[in-house]
């Protein structure tokens, strides 16, 4: 593609200790990847997690900001997501995917939501090409009889924008200090750690971040 202007263990005893994970702004992204984590160890533990969690009994993660987006009052920040997946038509006005996978908040996703477009490399994609507001959402019915599922959706996107410039994996690569806190760090870990296509929430800083590309 050418651009167009060049373009954690279950606690024990009558107590209920709690961790509380601090939400400071530059280190939103870490929080969100340690929940995930957390979520996932605690899902091995306990199959029954409390949906409104994560909670395991007597463990209970606090989460400072909602990871959904949807909080109440002055906890209430909108999330941004990113979608990394094959695109067969970059040019086209309106993108559908289906049955996509869903992490760090991805399956949170709501119509009107603003949306950052990465086309798979692994599929012949050249990383970030657009950005959209997604005009419909239809969540996955899960399969019965599987324990653990990655949550999947199927959405809709409006392309608001095209890409200025190039940014995808070669140019994330370098950045694997999973710990610096930097927005490429953020985009490299949730999208290209693993070569899995995915849906994810980013943070404000990751968005500020890639809007310098349009």
């Amino acid at each position: 593609m050418t651009y167009p202007h060049e373009t954690p263990s279950q606690a024990s005893g009558s107590a209920s200790p709690t961790l509380v994970i601090p939400a400071q702004a530059g280190i939103q992204w870490r929080i969100q990847r340690v929940i995930a984590d957390l979520a996932a160890v605690l899902q091995g533990l306990n199959p029954s997690l409390d949906a409104k969690g994560p909670r395991v009994h007597n463990v209970t993660i606090v989460r400072p900001f909602p990871l959904d987006g949807h909080g109440t009052g002055s906890e209430m920040r909108s999330m941004i997501f990113a979608i990394k997946a094959e695109v067969s038509d970059p040019w086209a006005e309106t993108l559908a995917f289906s049955a996509q996978k869903t992490m760090y908040g991805g399956k949170h996703i709501a119509k009107g939501d603003t949306i950052f477009l990465f086309a798979s490399e692994n599929e012949g994609g050249q990383g970030l090409i657009a950005s959209g507001v997604v005009t419909s959402v239809e969540a996955i019915t899960r399969q019965p009889g599987i324990a653990r599922q990655t949550p999947r959706v199927s959405i809709t996107i409006s392309r608001t924008a095209l890409a200025k410039r190039r940014l995808g994996r070669s140019e994330l690569k370098p950045f694997s200090d999973w710990n610096d806190g930097r927005p490429e760090t953020e985009l490299n870990f949730k999208f290209y750690r693993q070569a899995t296509n995915k849906i994810a929430g980013i943070s404000e800083e990751a968005a500020e971040f890639l809007r310098e590309f349009f």
